[in-house]
C-alpha cells in the first residue's frame, strides 16, 4: 500500500523515532503526530517534534518548535490527545542538560497542532516517565497517566486545560493509583469509562484500574493477565538492554490496550514465551480480551497468540504492538514491527497490521503496511550514548478514524530515520474484489474511490442511469448496506444475464446478427435483430 513520508530531515543528526499520533474525533481531516527528533544521535541529544495534517493524513506539515521553560534542554516521550473543542494536548517529559527529569509537562494547541502554547508543569519528580494521554470525546475531559518510579500517577483536566487535578480523594495532579506500574496506557469506552493498564515489569503480570466517574475515583487494581513472558527476561542483553537475536536496538514489553464499541476490552503485548527449533526465544504478539468491561477475561490467563494459527517463520520476530478500535465499528487493528531476514537475507523491519472485524474475537493473518522494509542499523541513535545499544523507539503510533487506520512508524528508507504513515482499511481488498466482479459481470460501475486505500464517507454507485448514495458506518453497516445488497443485486443480474445469454444463443443458432444503435444510428432506440436469411427475403423483427 502507499506509504506517506511525514518528516523530512536534512541531516542524519535529525533521526526520528518513538512516535504517537491522534486523529481529531470531530474532524478526521485533522491529525497530529509527534516523535523524538535528535540533534546528536551519538550523544542521545533530542527533543520532541510534532507534525500536523489537515487533509486526513495525505499531506503533513512540521509544527512550530515546542517552547521550553528555563533550564529545560528538551522534552521526551510524546503522548497526544484531543478534547471535544478541537484542542490538542501533548504530555511531555522535560529534562535538563544533564538529562535530569523535571516532571510531567502539558502543552496545548488550539490550531490543530500547528503551534503550541507554553507548557504547564503539572507534576515535578525526577522519577516521572512513560506518560500516556487520552481524551474523552463525550465529556471533553483529557487524562494523563505516568510512572513515578513504580508509582502509577494520574492527572486530568475537566475544563479544557485551564487547570489539572487528580482524583476527588487526592485532588493534586499526580494522584497515586498503584505502586507497581510500568508504562501505563489508557482507553475509554463509549460510556466514558476510563481504563488504565500497565505491566508489572518482569513479573509476568498486567493490571488495570477503572473509573466510571470521569477520573474522580478508581477501582482497586485488578489482574488482567498473569504468567506472560516479558522480553527482558528471556532475550539476550547488551549493557543491560534486551535486544532481539541479530539486532542491536533495545526492546521492551510494553502494554497496549483498546476498547470495543460495546463492553469489549483488549490488552496486547510482545511476549517471549515461544521458542524456535534451536530453543531460542522469539517475540510474538499476545493478547487477552474481556467482553464484560473487565469483570472477567477470556482465554488463557497468560494470554493467547493474537495471530492465532497464522503461520509465522521462526526467524521473524513481532514486537512493539499497538492496538486500537476503529470508531463506531466492530473493527480492531493491531500494528507491530516484524524483524528478520528479508531482502537478500538482511535483517530488516516491516510494519505489519492484523485486523479483527468482530471486536477482537478473531484477528486475521497480518498484512504488510510498509511498501519496502527498512534497516534498523541505518542512522540509528545510540541509546543514552552507548554505541552497543541502538534506539528505534520503545513504541510507535497508531490511531483510527472513519477514514481508516493510521500506523505511524520509524523508517530509514531515505538513509535517515524518518516518520512514515499510511492510510489502511481492512476491507479494501475484499471490497475491491466484490466491486471488480460486479463491474465485470453485472454492469455495476463503481467510482474510482473504490480503488483508493481511503474509502470516503460517501460512496457513489451507478446502476445504468440510476444513482444512489450509500452513507456508511464501515463495519456492520458496510456488510448490511453494501455487501449484502450488492450480492443480492449480483445474483439477480446473473440470472437475468443467463436468460439473455440463452436468448442470444438461440439467435446465433439461427444465424441472426445484432446491429447496435452505435453502429446504425438510423435504427433509432431499438436494438434490431437481423437474420442472414435477409438474402432470401426473410426478416425477423
Amino acid at each position: 500500500m502507499s506509504n506517506i513520508q511525514v518528516s523530512h530531515s536534512v541531516s542524519t543528526d535529525n533521526a526520528r523515532s518513538e512516535s504517537n499520533v491522534v486523529v481529531n474525533p470531530f474532524n478526521p481531516n485533522q491529525i497530529v503526530g509527534g516523535s523524538k527528533k535528535f540533534s546528536n544521535p551519538h550523544t542521545y541529544q533530542f527533543t520532541i517534534a510534532t507534525y500536523y495534517s489537515t487533509d486526513g493524513g495525505y499531506h503533513w506539515n512540521d509544527s512550530a518548535a515546542l517552547p521550553l521553560l528555563a533550564g529545560w534542554a528538551g522534552v521526551s516521550d510524546p503522548a497526544l490527545a484531543w478534547d471535544n473543542q478541537n484542542n490538542c494536548y501533548l504530555a511531555a517529559l522535560p529534562f535538563d542538560a544533564a538529562f535530569a527529569i523535571k516532571g510531567i509537562a502539558i502543552y496545548k494547541s488550539t490550531d490543530g497542532g500547528a503551534t503550541w502554547g507554553n507548557p504547564v508543569l503539572v507534576h515535578a519528580s525526577g522519577g516521572d516517565d512513560k506518560q500516556w494521554a487520552i481524551g474523552d470525546p463525550s465529556s471533553g475531559n483529557v487524562y494523563a497517566a505516568w510512572d513515578d518510579g513504580s508509582t502509577l500517577r494520574f492527572a486530568r483536566t475537566t475544563n479544557h486545560g485551564a487547570n489539572w487535578k487528580g482524583t476527588t480523594g487526592s485532588p493534586a495532579a499526580g494522584a497515586a493509583l498503584a505502586n507497581d506500574s510500568f508504562a501505563p496506557e489508557m482507553a475509554i469506552n463509549a460510556s466514558g469509562h476510563l481504563y488504565i493498564f500497565w505491566s508489572v515489569r518482569m513479573a509476568g503480570t498486567i493490571k488495570f484500574v477503572k473509573s466510571i466517574d470521569g477520573g474522580g475515583s478508581f477501582s482497586a487494581p485488578q489482574i488482567a493477565v498473569s504468567g506472560m513472558t516479558d522480553l527482558e527476561t528471556v532475550l539476550p542483553q547488551t549493557d543491560g538492554w534486551a535486544h532481539l537475536p541479530g539486532g542491536m536496538f533495545r526492546v521492551l514489553t510494553i502494554v497496549t490496550c483498546s476498547v470495543g464499541r460495546n463492553n469489549e476490552i483488549m490488552v496486547a503485548w510482545a511476549d517471549g514465551r515461544e521458542v524456535d527449533s534451536s530453543a531460542n526465544h522469539v517475540s510474538r504478539v499476545y493478547y487477552r480480551r474481556s467482553v464484560d468491561g473487565g469483570a472477567s477475561w477470556l482465554g488463557s490467563p497468560s494470554g493467547d497468540p493474537l495471530l492465532g494459527g497464522a503461520s509465522i517463520a521462526e526467524t521473524m520476530h513481532h514486537f512493539h504492538p499497538q492496538i486500537i478500535n476503529r470508531p463506531n465499528t466492530d473493527q480492531v487493528g493491531c500494528t507491530f514491527y516484524e524483524f528478520g531476514p528479508k531482502t537478500g537475507g538482511q535483517l530488516l523491519i516491516d510494519t505489519m497490521m492484523s485486523y479483527s472485524l468482530n471486536n477482537g474475537g478473531l484477528f486475521g493473518a497480518p498484512t504488510l503496511v510498509t511498501d519496502q522494509p527498512w534497516n534498523p542499523l541505518t542512522d540509528a541513535p545510540w541509546s543514552h550514548g552507548d554505541a552497543n545499544v541502538h534506539f528505534i523507539g520503545d513504541y510507535f503510533g497508531l490511531d483510527a478514524s472513519n477514514i481508516g487506520f493510521y500506523p505511524f512508524w520509524t523508517d530509514t528508507r531515505t538513509g535517515i530515520q524518518e516518520i512514515f504513515t499510511a492510510i489502511v482499511h481492512p476491507l479494501t481488498k475484499s471490497l475491491a474484489k466484490d466491486i471488480k466482479d460486479a463491474k465485470e459481470h453485472k454492469e455495476i460501475i463503481p467510482e474510482k474511490h473504490w480503488y483508493k486505500e481511503r474509502l470516503p464517507e460517501k460512496i457513489h454507485f451507478k446502476e445504468k442511469d440510476k444513482e444512489k448514495d450509500i452513507y456508511e458506518d464501515f463495519g456492520q453497516k458496510m456488510m448490511t448496506e453494501v455487501i449484502d445488497p450488492l450480492q443480492r443485486g449480483i445474483d439477480e443480474r446473473f440470472h437475468a444475464l443467463e436468460a439473455k445469454i440463452r436468448d442470444i444463443e438461440k439467435h446465433v443458432r439461427k444465424g441472426d446478427v445484432f446491429i447496435s444503435k452505435k453502429e446504425r444510428p438510423d435504427v433509432g432506440s431499438e436494438v434490431v435483430k437481423r437474420s442472414n436469411r435477409k438474402a432470401r427475403g426473410k426478416r425477423k423483427p
